[in-house]
This record gives structure tokens, C-alpha cells and sequence, in this order.
């Protein structure tokens, strides 16, 4: 009897300890579950953000791209809008041309000249004889004569030539002329190249000029004023000493050295405001002038620039001359005035000597 009471025991507890290793067993596999389902639920997360990042991305593209569409609209109609020109007859040297933007279209129309020396039927320039140069490109006036204008304005380009010398008597004896005006394309003016022109008062010398013949204005004996804006200067030609010259005007940066020098006939000097500098010697021995102003514009006078001016009575040197050359204003025995400006930093020795 006590034998069957320890088997059923035995049993019993054989039953309960495979019980528990069911039901641990059962916990363990729910528990692995759940981390499987944690970790796919991360994962699943983890795998949207690029994509929110992207989207963002494509809206900020979108947003960019919208952006830009009004500047591509607007280029596209400054692109399709044409101007409605407004055109500008062709003339004898230059073709039609729309007054808004300059396009043109056609040739020029040319002049339409007879003989030398006479105006052209459309806009009255004078038709002049010329020589190509070597180059091909340019021109040189040569003798003109028959011309009975009393006025010539020398074109830059003749027959598509650019002007830039005025040949040996040129214009020789035109008598009628009284004003010439030469193109700022003009380098060389030739000896005696407005030799007799006796109608002439006045005259310019264009700054393109680098190089001027004798005589160039010899028996223009009503010509007694010249604008002279170059700066050439030869001391075997003295084309200014001529005795009915009377008055020169200076305006380029600087005047060049022994310009006037000893020219007598000179009773008055003009420098404009576009002069910075008065090289030596430039007025010496100028001995009708009788004033002279320096205006604000120059920095420096030279040595002896107006040295034995001797009837000069009065000098104005502007405010910005920093510099008086050694014997600028020596032997100038008749000055009585002289006014300096507060520039001055440096008066040479016999500035005023004498």
C-alpha cells in the first residue's frame, strides 16, 4: 500500500514540473514576439524620415522652380518685343538710322557734288580733291581750289577715308574762306597750307595735330586769333611769329616749351581751364603782352616761362599753382601787381628778378 501512495507522488510532481516548463516556455516565445514586433515598428519609422526628407526636398524644388517661371516669362516677352522704329532719314554720310536704338539699315546716300570747290546739292559740303595714303584707310587733302564758300567744315571721312592730313597749299589763296574748321581726326597740317587765305580771323588747331609745316599761315593777314589745343612744337618752325597774329588761346593739359617764344606780335595769351602746366621758356621775350591771368586748373609754371615779358603790368597766378620756376617772371620790369594764391609751396630763386 505505502508503495502505490510514493508512485502516484511521483507521478504528481513529474506532472507539475512539465507543466511549469509549458507555461515558461509559452512566456519566453510571447516575449520574443514582442521585441520582433518593437524593433520592426522602429524600423518602420526609421525607413519613413527620409522619405518625409525627400518630400521636402521636392517641395522646396517645387517652390524654387515656381519661383523662377515669372523671371523666364518676362526674359521671353524683352526676347519677343521688337522696337517700333522711328527712322531717321539717310543722310549724305551716314544711312538710316532709328532714333530709339540706333539700328540702321541702308547706306549713306553720298554727296552730290558738280565740280571741286562746290556744294553738294543735299547738304552743302564742299567737295574736296584728296590722295589715299598708303595705308588705304586714310586721306590727305590736297589743293583745293575754285572753292568760293565763305565757310568749310572739313568732314572726318571723305568717300569712306578718314581724313588726317592737310596737304601742301591745301587751301593756297582762298580768299573767300573766313572760317575753316579742321576734324579732330587731322595729324598733319602741310607747309603753307592756308597760305593768302586773307579772309580767315580766326582759326583752331585740333589736339589730334602732331606735326605742322612752315608757313602756315603766312599773308593770312586777317588772321589774328588761333585756338592752338596741340602740343606740337618745333623749334625750326615758329608758325605763330607772324605779325598779324596777335591773340593765341591755350586749352590743352600743358603748354609745350619755347611755344611763343620771342613772338613779339603776341599782345595776348588766354589759357584756358584745361591747362595744368606752363612748360619753360613758353612765353620769353613776348614783349606786347601786357597782363596775364593764370587760372586755377594749373600747378606748376616753368623756368623762365615769362621771362622778359616786358610790358606785362599785372599777374594772377590761381590758387592751385604749387610751384614758380627759377626766373618765371625775371626781367618783367613793368609788373606793378602780382597776386599769388595759397597753394604756392615753392618760389624758386630770381622768380621774380629784375
Amino acid at each position: 500500500m505505502k508503495k502505490i501512495v510514493l508512485l502516484k507522488a511521483i507521478c504528481l510532481a513529474l506532472a507539475l514540473c512539465m507543466i511549469l516548463s509549458v507555461i515558461v516556455a509559452c512566456d519566453t516565445e510571447n516575449r520574443d514576439e514582442d521585441n520582433t514586433i518593437e524593433k520592426s515598428t522602429t524600423e518602420e519609422v526609421t525607413t519613413e524620415e527620409p522619405t518625409t526628407e525627400e518630400s521636402t526636398t521636392e517641395e522646396s524644388t517645387t517652390e524654387e522652380s515656381t519661383t523662377e517661371e515669372p523671371t523666364t516669362e518676362d526674359s521671353t516677352t524683352e526676347e519677343v518685343t521688337a522696337c517700333e522704329h522711328e527712322w531717321q532719314d539717310a543722310t549724305c554720310e551716314d544711312a538710316k538710322k532709328c532714333a530709339k536704338c540706333g539700328e540702321t539699315e541702308g547706306k549713306a546716300l553720298g554727296h552730290n557734288y558738280v565740280n571741286v570747290g562746290e556744294k553738294c546739292s543735299r547738304c552743302d559740303a564742299i567737295k574736296l580733291d584728296y590722295t589715299i595714303n598708303p595705308d588705304g584707310k586714310t586721306c590727305t587733302i590736297t589743293y583745293s581750289e575754285n572753292i568760293t564758300s565763305t565757310e568749310l567744315y572739313i568732314p572726318s571721312k571723305i568717300d569712306g577715308y578718314t581724313v588726317t592730313a592737310i596737304g601742301e597749299k591745301a587751301f593756297s589763296e582762298c580768299t573767300t574762306l573766313t572760317k575753316i574748321v579742321l576734324p579732330d581726326t587731322v595729324k598733319t597740317i602741310g607747309t603753307r597750307a592756308f597760305y593768302g587765305c586773307t579772309g580767315l580771323t580766326e582759326m583752331t588747331i585740333p589736339a589730334s595735330v602732331t606735326s605742322i609745316g612752315s608757313q602756315i599761315f603766312y599773308k593770312a593777314s586777317n588772321l589774328n586769333t588761333v585756338y592752338y589745343d596741340s602740343t606740337y612744337y618745333s623749334s625750326k618752325n615758329n608758325f605763330l611769329n607772324l605779325s598779324h597774329i596777335t591773340k593765341v588761346v591755350f586749352n590743352r593739359t600743358y603748354i609745350p616749351s619755347c611755344i611763343l617764344q620771342n613772338c613779339a606780335n603776341i599782345t595776348e595769351v588766354e589759357i584756358g581751364a584745361g591747362v595744368r602746366s606752363i612748360d619753360s621758356y613758353a612765353f620769353r621775350g613776348c614783349t606786347s603782352i601786357t597782363s596775364i591771368v593764370i587760372p586755377d586748373s594749373v600747378i606748376r609754371i616753368g623756368p623762365s616761362a615769362f621771362q622778359d615779358c616786358s610790358s606785362i603790368t599785372s599777374v594772377t597766378i590761381g590758387d592751385s599753382v604749387t610751384i614758380i620756376g627759377d626766373h618765371a617772371f625775371s626781367d618783367c620790369s613793368s609788373i606793378t601787381s602780382v597776386t599769388i594764391g595759397d597753394s604756392v609751396t615753392s618760389i624758386d630763386s630770381c622768380a621774380f628778378d629784375g
